[in-house]
């Protein structure tokens, strides 16, 4: 079941959690950094965009999401429906776009 969000929201929900962390906007950015140097992908970085998110005017990556993720200690599930995206409904959704010519895909280069 699809329920609308509000685009305000996420942003609203994600500052509060910080602050219910008492975590700064600058502390979430350095507690982020050795996410970033361990997977050698500076997508993990918040600097200066952690304001951005938390007031809407911007969406956050994957890489942003699970950054979060592993700061708050959250899961990610939770962030994603914050932005109307609904994991628990990913088994029907694929059901609903179902390929002509069923074949599993692999889920990473080599696995097949």
């Amino acid at each position: 079941m699809y329920v609308a969000y509000r685009a305000d929201k996420a942003g609203i929900e994600l500052r509060q959690l910080r602050e219910s962390l008492s975590l700064t906007v600058r502390e979430v950015e350095t507690l982020s950094q050795p996410l970033t140097a361990d997977n050698q992908n500076h997508y993990f970085s918040f600097r200066g965009l952690l304001n951005n998110v938390e007031n809407d005017s911007c969406r956050p990556s994957l890489f942003k999401m699970y950054s979060l993720d592993a700061t708050y200690r959250t899961r990610c599930s939770n962030r994603f429906a914050l932005f109307g995206l609904h994991l628990c409904d990913l088994g029907r959704d694929r059901v609903m776009l179902a390929l002509p010519k069923m074949q599993l895909a692999a889920d990473s280069p080599g696995s097949g």
